[in-house]
């Protein structure tokens, strides 16, 4: 990060191409700016929603370990701390524990209750004897913030809780939030009869107790079922939607089997039972919570969902066995079943999964976890062999939007998830608008046409064109619609045709009306054909792609398909008339066009040469090609003759007696009607296309080149090479303030400055080299670094010349003040006091300096494209480690405390004290810049595509990414 002001200035350089403006005006969003190329605007972001009700996931932290005593005591209760560990803050209403009771000498059941309030009876977990059993419960907080666990049993057991996220506290109002209760029985057939075999039975669940009588659209609950006498499940699901198959409940003969459920409601608050087993069955439910009705939108509201098949190893399924060991990554997105997205992409930090493990045939395992994280050797699920086991989790997902599933015993073992539903992650801020291209890459140079001695036309292979008008060249502007333009014809200052294509790829033709380029016409042919446009008069034009071929009336074109002894490709192409176009193609041949059809091919010297023809009349034209030279009388074409010793490319004729040819080299030879002179050079070197007006006058270009110059000819002598367009590379950096002033570098050596509403033109400032970034700590202090190694300053009005600072490429600046600088390049760092630079030394291990991030002038951090870091504390500097093997692209250090560095496939951020991994994301991350810990954006993409993907950081999670616009 460039601190910079208010705005501490946003990028890193070099690397960034595109996606560097992007990244610095995401982070300025909220101020108004405008991005360089992508664009964006909107607000800037704020933590996630704190709404009452919300899930918040967490790293999982431990808050309950009765094997550090002598274990829990048969009818005991212990009393445990929650809030204020891993990150739960005080005032959270609920909390999602990971329970695990370890080897328990008897079956039974442990009860989880508010720490301030005396157990009612309930139960959380049930087990039997001699088995591990793991649950995931939700429990309702005390006042106090602690959680209260009661062993059921004679026998000490012992029990593990980690917490993996919790509600916040408050009455809950917005959609899809949780209200924590306590325990509500709501349906218990032991009230009643018991559930028939086979049987479906409404559960009255809206209204009762706790649970409002309307706007519910889910339930959290305790499912049990009291020892059954078979094998078999139950299930539950919506009471206006139908069941799906699936089971809620699975348990084995003879063994109460409790499990903790999510159970959407029908819009008439119930809910269906089904019993899918051969006996009758004595059911309990006894409610938890419960979630609010509407279309959640705000961070960590909950949506339930249809069951959604996500993972499924049987044989047949969709994924590969899961082998012992094996940590498959789930992302839990799409429905093996049906193959539709039922949950969002990106930006989900928890679903609620059921997980089914299918009559295994040996005791063993699962593990659940965070799809960014490594195993802790912890298990989820337990189970023995032979009996199916279910469990609902709610899993938290790692940031690159996945969970891991890890089988943990022998042979093979058949486990299937479905989603339920879903958790919002951080609302995404950004908003971007249609990109503005302030800085485009124009070049080379295709075509041009000199209809006048003070007026001459000039389009470029990009789609751009600009005008001579005898003194200087205009600025580039776009040609209507084209995407590339090949080929231009003017008669006029105030009429010119140019072909091309437009960004679908069909042939494109453009007018000039001496003011703006207004699209015309479309040829029906695709962008891989040579493409020509000659112009007599304001009302006739033709125009030529490859078998197809248009003329222009003064008002309107008629396209026309050429026939088999008509021209292909045209190579070159000169109408001086509305009755006469001499046309030559690819193979050497050249045809006529009366204005109605064109003639049989002919060669004209009976060779395989392309030619360049002009035409000043029906009577005279000249064609040049190889070395060569011929004219035509109206009749035949001559004997060639030999005029060069390099290869012609163009000619153009003002009359009989007047016409110029070009070469390969930047020469250029003239006729006077008898004889051709000697080549004369114009540019230093070079393929040059020229045009001549009927003044004699002429216009030279160098083209398959980018350097997009020119040569103008005034009758008498050649000028020198000039610009014909800025030319500017790609934006290698930029540096913003405030929302009324930024600067950008780019690779040629430009600079151009926002004022907040609109950029200045591309101003050269390094002679072409190549700036690599650029830092201001206000509108009138800026530094720029290039690629020789030397640095640039500007003082609000002017840029200084370039002062040596390195011997070797300068890589990044980063400014906190007139009077403190710092700029890196390979190893070494130098700084800067307001007035020189310091002689470089050696900071990092290896070549690589890649960004510097600056907070005050005692704390920098450099980082190389290896990942090391080096920290500056105004003295001297010193090595921090390593972020990630071979990552570290672009960095960014709003405190002392904290620094974010991103590398290709790797985020990693620095607490003060060490280094670690964010995640590794789906997609190429480029850039990242943080104007506060709590606050950071992230682009990613393709560094060689106008798109971009932002993401935000909110100091515990990042939001859901957005594509910007190409």
């Amino acid at each position: 990060m460039r601190p910079s002001g208010a705005f501490a200035g946003m990028l890193s350089g070099g690397r960034m191409r595109r996606l560097v403006a992007v990244l610095s005006c995401l982070v300025l969003a909220a101020a108004g700016c405008v991005t360089l190329l992508l664009g964006s605007s909107g607000a800037a972001a704020s933590t996630p929603a704190s709404a009452a009700g919300t899930f918040h996931p967490v790293d999982s932290v431990r808050v309950l370990d009765t094997r550090t005593g002598s274990g829990l005591a048969g009818g005991h209760v212990a009393r445990f701390a929650v809030t204020g560990r891993g990150g739960i803050p005080a005032g959270a209403a609920a909390v999602i524990l990971n329970l695990t009771v370890l080897r328990p000498a008897t079956a039974g059941s442990i009860a989880v209750f508010p720490g301030d309030t005396a157990w009612n009876g309930a139960a959380s977990v049930t087990f039997a004897a001699a088995l591990s059993k793991q649950s995931m419960v939700t429990a309702k907080l005390g006042a106090d913030g602690t959680l209260s666990v009661r062993n059921n049993i004679a026998s000490t057991i012992q029990v593990i809780g980690d917490a993996a996220g919790y509600y916040t506290g408050g009455t809950p109002s917005t959609p899809g939030a949780f209200r924590a209760i306590a325990f509500q029985r709501a349906f218990d057939t032991r009230q009643s009869h018991p559930l028939a075999a086979g049987s479906v039975t409404r559960m009255a669940i809206a209204g009762h107790g706790a649970v409002p009588a309307t706007g519910v659209a889910a339930v959290l609950a305790n499912l049990t079922v009291l020892t059954p006498s078979r094998t078999g499940s139950v299930s539950t699901w919506a009471s206006n939607a139908a069941w799906d198959g699936s089971a809620s409940v699975s348990f084995a003969a003879g063994r109460t089997e409790q499990d903790v459920l999510s159970v959407a409601l029908g819009s008439d608050g119930t809910a269906l039972i089904r019993n899918n087993t051969g006996v009758a069955l004595q059911v309990v439910l006894d409610l938890i919570g419960y979630y609010l009705a509407g279309t959640p939108t705000g961070y960590g509201a909950y949506q339930p969902i249809t069951p959604t098949r996500v993972f499924d190893d049987r044989p047949g399924a969709f994924n590969d066995p899961l082998q012992p060991g094996q940590a498959v990554p789930v992302r839990p997105v799409l429905d093996q079943r049906s193959r539709v997205n039922r949950v969002p992409e990106w930006g989900v930090p928890a679903v609620v999964v059921r997980f089914t493990v299918l009559t295994p045939a040996r005791a063993g395992s699962l593990s659940i976890f965070r799809g960014d994280r490594a195993w802790n050797g912890s298990t989820t699920i337990s189970f023995g062999a032979g009996a199916t086991v279910q469990q609902q989790l709610t899993t938290v997902l790692g940031l690159n939007g996945v969970f891991q599933l890890q089988y943990n015993g022998a042979g093979s073992v058949s486990v299937v998830a479905d989603v339920l539903g879903y958790y919002f992650g951080v609302p995404n801020p950004l908003h971007y608008t249609a990109g503005q291209e302030i800085n485009p890459r124009h070049g080379p140079l295709a075509d041009i046409s000199c209809p006048t001695a003070t007026f001459c036309m000039v389009v470029q292979r990009s789609g751009f064109a600009e005008r001579w008008n005898g003194t200087a060249w205009s600025r580039p502007v776009r040609a209507g619609q084209a995407r590339t333009l090949a080929s231009v014809s003017c008669t006029s200052a105030s009429f010119c045709v140019a072909i091309g294509n437009d960004s679908s790829g069909l042939t494109d033709l453009e007018t000039y009306n001496g003011a703006s380029w207004t699209h015309a016409s479309n040829l029906p042919v695709n962008s891989s054909t040579d493409k020509r446009v000659s112009c007599a008069s304001t009302t006739f034009c033709v125009a030529n792609s490859g078998a197809n071929y248009a003329t222009f009336n003064g008002s309107s074109w008629s396209t026309r398909t050429a026939t088999g002894q008509q021209l292909f490709s045209l190579n070159s192409l000169s109408c001086p008339s509305a009755t006469f176009c001499m046309g030559t193609d690819l193979g050497g041949n050249a045809g006529t066009f009366d204005g109605t059809s064109w003639s049989a091919r002919a060669s004209v010297t009976g060779t395989v040469t392309p030619w360049s023809v002009s035409c000043v009349s029906a009577s005279f034209c000249a064609a040049v090609g190889r070395t060569e030279a011929v004219t035509f009388n109206g009749t035949s074409w001559s004997a060639p003759s030999t005029i060069d010793t390099n290869r012609l490319l163009s000619v153009s004729c003002a009359s009989a007696t007047n016409c110029r040819a070009s070469d390969s080299s930047g020469s250029v030879l003239s006729f006077d009607g008898t004889h051709w002179s000697a080549s004369v050079p114009v540019e230093s070197s070079g393929l040059a296309v020229l045009s001549c007006s009927s003044a004699g006058t002429c216009g030279l270009i160098k083209v398959a080149s980018n350097e997009a110059t020119a040569a103008m000819f005034d009758g008498t002598s050649w000028s020198a090479p000039q610009t014909v367009d800025v030319l500017p590379g790609n934006l290698t950096g930029v540096s913003c303030t405030a929302a009324s002033f930024c600067v950008a570098v780019d690779a040629s050596g430009y600079a151009l400055s926002y004022n907040g509403t609109t950029w200045t033109s591309p101003t050269q400032i390094d002679g072409g080299k190549t700036l690599t970034d650029v830092s201001c700590t206000g509108s009138s202090f800026c530094v720029a670094v290039d690629s020789l190694g030397r640095a640039l300053t500007f003082d609000g009005s002017n840029w200084s010349s370039a002062v040596p600072v390195y011997p070797g490429r300068l890589a990044a600046v980063s400014c906190t003040s007139p009077s403190f600088c710092v700029a890196v390049g390979a190893d070494k760092a130098a700084t800067f006091n307001g007035s020189s630079w310091t002689t470089p030394v050696s900071i990092v291990p290896g070549p690589g300096l890649s960004d510097v991030s600056c907070r005050s002038t005692t704390f920098c951090v450099a980082i190389t494209s290896s990942g090391y870091t080096a920290r500056f504390n105004g003295i001297s500097w010193s090595e921090l480690g390593q972020t990630a093997p071979g990552n570290g692209v672009d960095l960014s250090c709003p405190t002392t405390s904290y620094c974010l560095a991103s590398g290709f496939s790797q985020l990693s951020s620095w607490n003060g004290s060490a280094w670690s991994p964010y995640f590794e994301p789906v997609t190429t991350v480029y850039a990242a810049s943080c104007p506060q810990a709590q606050f950071c954006v992230a682009a990613a993409g393709s560094v060689n595509t106008a798109a971009a993907i932002g993401t935000v950081w909110d100091g515990s999670e990042w939001s859901m990414p957005v594509t910007a616009p190409a």
